[in-house]
């Protein structure tokens, strides 16, 4: 199959109405570079009525935001397979390395290979939001932990913290067909014993309570995730948050140090983005 590339140049400070703007039109995965306040976002819709619908929806959001230019081009089925295995190679975040199935890279014996397809969906590692929260993860949590991933997409954050010793771990999205890669995702790393994935709201629809969480979507929803007063995490649980740009740094600080209960304990830059990890010192009913 051919696919259609959409090439969005736009300023850095628009990049989360942009987001929102393809999330709303139901475009899962982009590819995206920044330099000096301007960012390129790249793209793919198949080259059938599915595609065009979605392609014309995020048109249409698009025109609402200033400055917004937008350049379309087919690429060939061949270039779009040739160019993810051009593009895609093993990359190593800490003691987890991700790599694509026709890569085998070697490990050491404290190390995790994540194998994983790249098409077009977040969660293959490569962009920054992903790297970070596979960081963090690493850093904050501790074997028998309980586990949630909000917006697991790929259900590579999942894998992570079941790779690194959680004793359990659900991954929710409210994307039937995200919840369904992230499924085939787990399977294929033989982990569906230890990761359960739910379609649902990560706001409404988590049961049970955790020692670590991690939400790598937009500001808005971590923000309202915070507002809410993260019932399912335990007191002295890690919540890690990330789809944050650099210039929105402030925003969420000032959210955590006005919830009352949760304690910032660092931010990771990379880029455009940002990544944080906070730990819940007190139940927000405490509050």
């Amino acid at each position: 199959m051919d696919y259609n590339k959409a090439t969005i140049t736009a300023a850095e400070k628009n990049i989360e109405a942009i987001e929102a703007a393809l999330t709303l039109s139901q475009i899962n995965g982009w590819e995206e570079t920044g330099k000096n306040g301007t960012v390129e976002i790249i793209f793919y819709f198949t080259q059938d009525t599915c595609g065009e619908e979605k392609f014309n929806s995020a048109i249409e959001r698009l025109k609402e935001i200033p400055n917004v230019k937008i350049n379309r081009s087919v690429l060939k089925g061949e270039d779009w397979e040739n160019g993810w295995k051009k593009n895609f190679k093993p990359k190593k975040i800490g003691k987890i390395i991700v790599t694509p199935p026709w890569e085998h890279p070697t490990s050491k014996p404290d190390e995790h290979i994540i194998s994983i397809e790249p098409g077009m969906a977040f969660g293959t590692g490569e962009h920054a939001t992903t790297s970070l929260c596979i960081e963090l993860i690493q850093k904050y949590i501790k074997k028998g932990w309980n586990m949630i991933d909000l917006g697991t997409g790929s259900a590579i954050l999942s894998m992570t913290g079941a790779l690194l010793g959680a004793n359990r771990t659900v991954g929710i999205d409210n994307d039937p067909e995200a919840a369904a890669e992230a499924s085939e995702n787990i399977k294929k790393m033989r982990l569906s014993d230890k990761i359960n994935i739910i379609i649902g709201d990560a706001q409404k629809d988590v049961e049970g309570t955790f020692d670590i969480a991690a939400a790598n979507l937009f500001l808005c929803q971590v923000i309202s995730l915070i507002r809410d007063g993260l019932p399912f995490l335990n007191k002295e649980g890690i919540f890690i948050g990330s789809g944050i740009t650099s210039d929105q740094t402030q925003e969420i600080e000032t959210a955590i140090n006005q919830s009352g209960f949760l304690k910032l304990l660092e931010i990771k830059r990379e880029g455009l983005w940002i990544a944080f990890a906070a730990e819940k010192i007190k139940c927000a009913g405490s509050l």
